[in-house]
Parts: C-alpha cells; sequence; structure tokens
C-alpha cells in the first residue's frame, strides 16, 4: 500500500511459485506475473498468473510463447511490452540451459503475447534500452555455453508488422 507504505500478504496464491520472471502493469491495475523459474523443481515455465489487487486473488493468464527466465522487459508505450532473450532451464539434473533469443511483443490491451522475431544472437543477463529514435539496443551478456559476448545488436520494431 503505497499511502500506508506496508505490505500486507493475501490469502490467494499464484498457481505457480516463482522466481526471475516478468511483471507487467495492465491498464485496469491488475498485474501479470509470466514466466520464472518454479520454486518447486527449479524449471523455467511458460504461465503466467494476473494479480486483481482489489480482489486479493489470482486468475491464470495467457502463456508466453516459450518458458523463461530473466529476459529483458522494455516499456514501447500504448500498452505495449518487448520481451528479449533470457534463459530456459530444465532444473537441476535436466538438460543445459538454452539461452534465448526470442522477441516477443506483450500487448496489454488483449492480455495476449506474440512472438515477433528472433535477436541475431541468443543472449542472457544482458543489457537493453530503448533508444530516442524507438530502436532497441541490446549489448553483452552471456550466449550458449555461458560464454561472454561483446556484441551488440539494433532491433527496430515496425508498428503491426512485427520486427
Amino acid at each position: 500500500d503505497p499511502v500506508t507504505r506496508r505490505c500486507t500478504m493475501v490469502d490467494d496464491l499464484m498457481r505457480d511459485q516463482r522466481d526471475e520472471h516478468i511483471a507487467l502493469p495492465l491498464p485496469n491495475g491488475r498485474v501479470l506475473l509470466a514466466g520464472g523459474q518454479r520454486r518447486t523443481d527449479s524449471k523455467t515455465h511458460n504461465r503466467s498468473d494476473i494479480f486483481d489487487l482489489t480482489a486479493g486473488t489470482f486468475v491464470p493468464g495467457p502463456s508466453l510463447p516459450t518458458d523463461c527466465q530473466d529476459t529483458q522487459v522494455i516499456a514501447l508505450g500504448d500498452g505495449l511490452t518487448l520481451i528479449l532473450g533470457g534463459e530456459s532451464d530444465d532444473g537441476p539434473g535436466g538438460k543445459p540451459d538454452v539461452i534465448l533469443d526470442q522477441i516477443v511483443v506483450f500487448d496489454s490491451a488483449t492480455i495476449r503475447f506474440t512472438s515477433i522475431g528472433r535477436m541475431k544472437i541468443p543472449r542472457d543477463d544482458f543489457a537493453a534500452c530503448r533508444l530516442k529514435d524507438g530502436r532497441i539496443l541490446v549489448a553483452g551478456g552471456l550466449t550458449r555455453n555461458d560464454i561472454p559476448t561483446l556484441s551488440a545488436e539494433l532491433i527496430t520494431i515496425h508498428r503491426n508488422t512485427g520486427r
């Protein structure tokens, strides 16, 4: 509560306890929590939950195109948010982590994720920012097998046509 500056526990629970997930505000004051790593088995997933602050409840939301954690999120304006890269993890003893090259747009008006392309290099733990001209700069990070990269790329988003 920003007025009292206190946190209050809610009785309802998300379907998955998660960390390294996406949290996106929705226009109606609700919040979408998506992806991340489950606490129960340390695997990443693509499920989402929508938290309604007024009711203090969670309801299932849309699925991401792929399971992921540790992505970069950039607000594009007009209720659109860009979700870039990250990693997919099978948990302890599973397959090696997969570093992602995904470019996904979330539309808060339709509550929908749409895959719109791929980065040239899969990246995790990288920097991303929106430039004044609207392009997205992504730089550095880790690639497959956790190898650092000094590369950068520019991504141009074309409205209504994808990448």
